[in-house]
């Protein structure tokens, strides 16, 4: 007992006296003594006591079990009810108010003390429980999934507000009917009706799950997929009660599945790309090592020894196959972007202008081409003829998917700017997109391409026209890479293509000019002394020759490793260094590194069938004078050398046979 304030209505004075008598010796405080269940209603609302002790017959209208209601009505009070008669009728009435407990008069201070102390225990057991029950309530209804819950018999006895907005049925609406009448889905491909989840709980007493092509289906006609989980609500003695069924919007999880693996998809996209211009790239490497062996030697042949026509004709044709077998491996330099690139600002209409003049003729007759060119188009930065070889492609494609059947190809030039949405769709997309881009579009209207189709036409040899011959689009893919560009492709069959190329839009500034060296049959007699370090050894044979051939006397190094025990143990004083850039053991750069902690001053040629680009990150800081691209021929080694030599010390040998 804690001194808590207990109410008193009874119409009899000395019982009331006695009973106030009783609480003040069991240290109770009296909060007032009310005769009649007006008085008590008053009092309770103002006096707002513990506890109430309510005689059943009171004077006046209403008598105690009224009173007891409209008390409760307000007010959480517990209530326990005085009586002398414990009939059946008094006591059903007396129940209709919940009552807390009885005392049938006349008591003993024990009893009433004893029913006082359990009803305050009840009571206070019963406000921890509403209070959670509002807690509870208060959650549910504020969750962001659908709940809703039933009784034994699957009839709705909760709903939330967001099954209210799921279901199309409003609460009051809901509540009371089958969970089968407000709750309806559809599962599966067939969309086949869901059987109710809250019967199969009820039956079956396990928790049930269902995901993955559920769709919900509200009173208005709203669709929403979901996930959902119907358990069995149980009482202390184990026994069902109802079904509590919680519904989860799964539309964002969705999005964001589709999302993934379409990122993944692109990932593996660009994985497999990568590896496969890392394999090209080696090929090409390698292969350019051997036609470096092949032109060289046929450049040399030609002018050491007189041939006849029919002689100096094949050599030609050796060479020219060798050209072009060259030409082959820039293309898939360019697939692995790693081609060769001149750095420069291109007027893109100007570029598209001619580029679309050049390849009109290819044109069917039958086929439109309207162009839409952006006025005050921003420069870009890049190599004009690889940007060339990107339009004449798109172009060419778009002809091509004309065919006979002729029809429109519209080529638009602007400038865009492009969000996280917007790079979805392009491939590769740069690491740090720039703000502006340059767009060149290509849209043609013929046969258009199935998803199938769509998803290859970046792979080396694709081709849908005949067997593959060639890298295409892939080296526009690689092009591209190397200018931080990227290109999209939008495809319908019977519809027509659209290919979209960005490239970052580049501030205006003048082309710059690079001397070009006079060619010539030009020789430095008692040069002095050339050093080759190259690890193949067709392309050191084939080098030698052309130096020896060149008035040099020639030392070779067959990898890095041995250019310093060279340079230190014979002292040797080169007058110039050939470095292969890609060497097994000790590239290039670290070779370079090495000349230069000998000598600072010779001149060094970075041999390399990757382009100077790429030669001169490697080599970063080191001091290099110059590259020299594989293969090359004699003419094309002179020309380099009355760059980094100077041709003042040069004098003519004999013309060149033929």
């Amino acid at each position: 007992m804690a001194g808590e304030r207990i109410l008193i209505v009874e119409d009899e004075r000395l019982i009331a006296a006695d009973i106030e008598d009783h609480l003040v010796d069991l240290g109770y405080r009296v909060a007032g003594v009310a005769i009649s269940g007006e008085d008590a209603i008053r009092d309770a609302r103002e006096r707002g006591p513990d506890l109430i002790l309510m005689d059943v017959k009171l004077r006046g209208s209403l008598d105690g079990t009224e009173a007891a209601r409209r008390i409760r009505e307000t007010l959480e009070v517990p209530i326990v009810f005085l009586t002398s008669h414990a009939d059946p009728a008094t006591l059903e009435r007396a129940c209709a108010s919940s009552p807390y407990g009885y005392l049938v008069k006349p008591f003993e201070g024990r009893e009433l003390a004893a029913t006082i102390e359990t009803s305050l225990y009840r009571h206070r057991e019963d406000q921890k429980l509403r209070g959670m029950e509002r807690w509870l309530a208060t959650t549910l209804m504020s969750i962001g999934d659908a709940v809703l819950a039933t009784d034994v018999h699957g009839r709705l006895t909760f709903v939330n507000p967001v099954a209210e907005q799921f279901t199309g049925w409003l609460r009051h609406e809901a509540l009371g009917r089958p969970s089968s009448e407000v709750f309806r889905a559809v599962h599966g491909p067939d969309r086949r009706l869901l059987a109710d989840p809250v019967q199969q709980a009820l039956r079956e007493g396990v928790v049930l799950q269902v995901s993955n092509g559920t769709v919900l289906q509200g009173r208005n006609g709203t669709e929403v997929p979901v996930d959902l989980s119907a358990a069995p609500i149980r009482d202390e003695a184990g026994g069902i009660t109802g079904v509590v069924l919680i519904v989860r919007d799964r539309t964002e999880r969705t999005r964001a599945e589709e999302e993934r693996r379409r990122m993944e998809r692109k990932l593996e996209e660009a994985q497999r790309l990568e590896s496969l211009g890392v394999l090209a790239a080696g090929i090409a490497h390698d292969f350019n090592n051997l036609l470096t062996g092949i032109l060289g030697n046929a450049s040399i042949a030609r002018e050491e020894a007189p041939l006849s026509p029919s002689q100096l004709e094949r050599m030609r044709a050796i060479e020219e196959g060798a050209t072009r077998a060259a030409e082959l491996c820039r293309q898939m330099l360019a697939y692995a972007g790693r081609g060769k690139t001149t750095t420069a600002p291109i007027d893109v209409n100007a570029l598209v202008g001619e580029t679309a003049q050049l390849v009109k003729l290819s044109f069917s007759k039958r086929a439109q081409v309207e162009r839409r060119f952006a006025a005050a188009l921003p420069a870009v930065k890049g190599d004009a003829s690889q940007l060339r070889q990107v339009v004449m492609n798109l172009l060419m494609n778009a002809s091509e998917a004309l065919a006979d059947a002729g029809g429109r190809i519209t080529v638009t030039t602007g400038i865009t700017r492009l969000d996280d949405a917007d790079w979805a769709e392009f491939v590769p997309v740069p690491e740090l997109p720039d703000e502006s881009y340059v767009f060149v579009e290509v849209e043609d209207s013929g046969c258009g391409m199935t998803p199938d189709v769509l998803s290859r036409i970046f792979n080396p040899f694709y081709s849908t026209k005949f067997t593959g011959r060639g890298l295409g689009l892939s080296a526009v893919h690689g092009i591209l890479r190397s200018h931080g560009g990227a290109v999209r492709v939008r495809s319908e069959v019977g519809r027509g293509t659209t290919f979209r190329v960005v490239l970052p839009a580049a501030a205006a500034a003048a082309p710059t000019s690079v001397r070009k060296p006079r060619s010539g049959a030009r020789a430095w007699k008692d040069a002095g002394l050339a050093l080759v370090v190259d690890d193949d050894r067709l392309v050191r044979m084939a080098a030698s020759s052309m130096l020896e051939l060149l008035g040099f006397e020639v030392v070779e190094a067959a990898d890095g490793d041995e250019v310093l025990p060279l340079l230190r143990d014979k002292q040797l004083k080169p007058r110039l260094v050939l470095i292969d850039l890609t060497m097994v053991r000790r590239h290039g750069a670290e070779t370079l590194a090495d000349v230069r902690s000998v000598d600072t001053d010779v001149p060094v040629l970075m041999m390399s069938g990757y382009s100077e680009q790429d030669a001169l990150v490697r080599v970063g800081e080191l001091s290099c004078s110059g590259f020299l691209e594989k293969p090359f021929s004699l003419e094309h080694l002179r020309d380099r050398l009355a760059v980094v030599l100077g041709e003042d010390a040069a004098c003519r040998l004999p013309p060149a046979a033929g």
